[in-house]
């Protein structure tokens, strides 16, 4: 068997286990030497921002992340990722405030089964199930609220360019904060 066949095999078991995506090295952000500490740019995703800054506090925030995607279950962990790496900020602040919440309640005892089975057959699955160290139990789903306007992303981007173009030549009479 060749060697590259022989790590398909390797990498379709642990998948199969459900153990390849967080225990084997999938990291959400990429593993380089970051240079780069200028400001979020307008047009930049939260997700891209927070892969290339240098700044020491992107660092710790990356760390955070990656630990909490470590404890998340391993069976999810590539959806996950998927939504965090997506460049869409809806769908990174949405996964990181379910991993977040996962992150809390397990540290405080409690078990959790993400996008569990209801029993009363509905195909909806809520983010998780949450049992408590006392034996109680309850479903939840993490729901972000956002100011952006889902039905113009088009004037968000937009919006963005104008502010990042204006940036570039600033004037000493004049401001703009993006509202």
């Amino acid at each position: 068997m060749g060697r590259v066949s022989q790590k398909r095999r390797t990498r379709a078991l642990k998948q199969a286990l459900g153990l390849w995506p967080n225990r084997f090295g999938r990291k959400v952000f990429d593993k380089e030497q970051r240079t780069d500490s200028s400001p979020k740019k307008n047009l930049e995703s939260d997700f891209g921002f927070y892969n290339r800054s240098a700044r020491p506090e992107m660092g710790l925030v990356r760390e955070i992340i990656e630990e909490c995607v470590a404890n998340y279950p391993a069976s999810e962990v590539a959806e996950l990722i998927s939504r965090l790496r997506s460049g869409d900020d809806v769908h990174f602040r949405s996964a990181t405030f379910e991993l977040f919440l996962h992150d809390a309640l397990r540290r405080q005892g409690f078990l959790l089964t993400p996008h569990p089975d209801l029993p009363n057959g509905s195909l909806f699955k809520p983010d998780f199930y949450v049992l408590d160290p006392n034996g109680e139990s309850f479903y939840l789903e993490a729901v972000l609220a956002t100011e952006k306007n889902e039905l113009d992303k088009g004037g968000e981007a937009r919006k963005g360019a104008v502010l990042d173009t204006l940036e570039k030549s600033p004037h000493h009479n004049f401001m703009i904060i993006a509202g």
